[in-house]
């Protein structure tokens, strides 16, 4: 009767063993997820932060957004899509919120910026109308998303902050 009570003692044992193992190897996977996801998060944020200011600085010598940047911004924010699962390891709600927050605010500023220079670079506009993206309205919506771009930027910096505390 006392080897049946010692064999129950012994599997309780290797239960709460194994249960406690379990539990720290989650937490360092874990944690490891988490610092892996702020590197890549820093790493891509200030690649979009550059492309954005790459985008805006080359309108500023040509006036019309460089659909090779634009390509660039597009993948950037593609590359940050892919990791709006992996925010959940991020501790704070709110930064998360923040983080989601910002990649939404880029793909549309993204959009917004592609639907702009397709409009303006329109096939049949520019037949009937030669040099149409540099008519006015498109001046002054690009004029527009380089001032967008500011706030966008402000976001991006916000979040860096937080990922290289």
């Amino acid at each position: 009767m006392n080897q049946i009570y010692l064999i129950i003692l012994g599997a309780i044992l290797a239960l709460v063993t194994s249960f406690l193992v379990e539990i720290y190897k989650s937490r360092k996977d874990r944690s490891e997820q988490l610092i892996n996801l702020k590197i890549i998060l820093k790493l891509e944020l200030k690649n979009t932060l550059q492309v954005i200011d790459r985008l805006i600085e080359r309108y500023g010598s040509v006036s019309f957004y460089d659909y090779r940047v634009i390509s660039q911004l597009t993948s950037s924010i593609s590359r940050l899509e892919t990791m709006r699962e992996r925010i959940i390891y991020l501790k704070e709600d709110s930064k998360k919120e923040e983080v989601l927050s910002c990649i939404n605010i880029l793909g549309i500023f993204q959009s917004d910026v592609l639907a702009l220079e397709n409009q303006a670079f329109d096939k049949e506009k520019l037949q009937d109308t030669p040099g149409v993206w540099n008519d006015e309205y498109n001046k002054n919506q690009r004029q527009i998303f380089a001032t967008r771009s500011v706030d966008v930027k402000r976001h991006i910096q916000d979040i860096l902050n937080y990922l290289e505390r």
